[in-house]
């Protein structure tokens, strides 16, 4: 009799180890291929190499993950900092055009520009997105890889170089 109790918790210890080995394998399938998988590539980059003040719509958790000093710092919980490494972000707002949007980011003292395809396709920012020429103003810093399921273009704003009306009337 003992012997089939050992035989029986043998098969359900085998079969407890395969289901979960099959779990984690879907759940590391369904991981890269979530957008916020092509997130983490633009994230890691704009930790990496942008200082300043970084304006974008969505996606901030993306960046703060990757600084050790990541902080909410502002009046709001989406006015993030990293103090100590030289960077916090700032949400973009809603803007009829993009003279509006770029005399709002000046009063910011913003440094960098990332213009999201997710979630700025609807808006003023979008033609900054797809722009095969950028006003001189504007510097492309980082720009996501074709057939990125979450598109991005960082730009570094030079504002020594603005002129208000850059954009014409829209």
């Amino acid at each position: 009799m003992i012997r089939n109790w050992r035989a029986l918790t043998l098969v359900l210890v085998m079969a407890l180890a395969a289901g979960e080995s099959v779990a984690s394998g879907i759940q590391r399938s369904r991981a890269m291929h979530h957008l916020s998988h092509d997130a983490l590539e633009w994230g890691r980059w704009v930790a990496a190499n942008v200082r300043g003040r970084l304006a974008l719509a969505r996606g901030d958790q993306h960046v703060m993950r990757f600084l050790p000093d990541a902080t909410v710092s502002g009046a709001d919980i989406y006015t993030l900092s990293a103090p100590r490494t030289g960077l916090a972000l700032l949400r973009t707002g809603d803007f009829p055009d993009l003279e509006q949007a770029f005399a709002w980011l000046r009063a910011q003292r913003v440094t960098h520009l990332l213009v999201d395809g997710r979630h700025h396709a609807d808006t003023c920012f979008a033609p900054l997105l797809s722009a095969p020429a950028l006003p001189s103003f504007l510097v492309e810093r980082y720009a996501s890889p074709p057939g990125s399921r979450w598109p991005v273009r960082v730009v570094e704003v030079h504002w020594e170089r603005y002129t208000p009306g850059a954009f014409g009337a829209r």
